[in-house]
């Protein structure tokens, strides 16, 4: 048996204006992962048969960027203190392997779920360059990625000037002074 919890109480007005909110709070993580305002929508968590579900319309399995939403509760309220994006990767084959339930959605089980692609600083690090750092000897002594080492690739990772190569220490710190 499926079990829910009451029915919300908030108008259509309501329900879409928390939705936009909800859009707009997830901007960024939609943007960074090449994701439409219209593939993220908030999902109230089930059980069925002591399984956690959560259920999907068929134009969210396919949708090619993959479907994200944020747990809610009936009155669109968050669940989850952290604000954890889920996605679900397109699937051409969803009828076969989840559950039709009674009202049109596929039973999807959480565990089945993966936690949305975050932006990173590192994608901000791609969009600086040296002549807004005014750092020195860049462009100079800059090697091809191929002679990246695992040191160079830790700096620009952590952030942190743990390079050998002293001008990309210097671009690193660069980078953290702006940000």
């Amino acid at each position: 048996m499926l079990s829910t919890k009451e029915k919300s109480k908030l108008t259509k007005t309501q329900k879409d204006a928390k939705i936009s909110k909800y859009r707009a709070d997830h901007k960024e993580l939609l943007d960074f992962n090449n994701a439409k305002d219209t593939d993220f929508n908030v999902k109230t968590v089930f059980t069925n048969k002591g399984q956690k579900i959560v259920g999907l319309f068929a134009n969210e399995c396919t949708k090619p960027n993959g479907f994200y939403f944020e747990f809610v509760d009936s009155e669109l309220d968050t669940t989850d203190p952290e604000r954890t994006v889920y996605v679900i990767k397109e699937r051409a084959n969803y009828e076969n392997v989840y559950k039709l339930l009674a009202w049109g959605q596929y039973a999807v089980p959480i565990e089945e779920l993966e936690v949305a692609p975050k932006p990173t600083k590192f994608k901000q690090v791609l969009n600086y360059d040296a002549e807004k750092l005014n750092v020195e000897n860049v462009k100079k002594d800059d090697d091809h990625f191929s002679k990246m080492t695992i040191r160079d690739f830790a700096a620009i990772i952590w952030q942190e000037p743990v390079s050998d190569r002293n001008w990309l220490n210097d671009l690193v710190n660069g980078i953290k002074a702006k940000l």
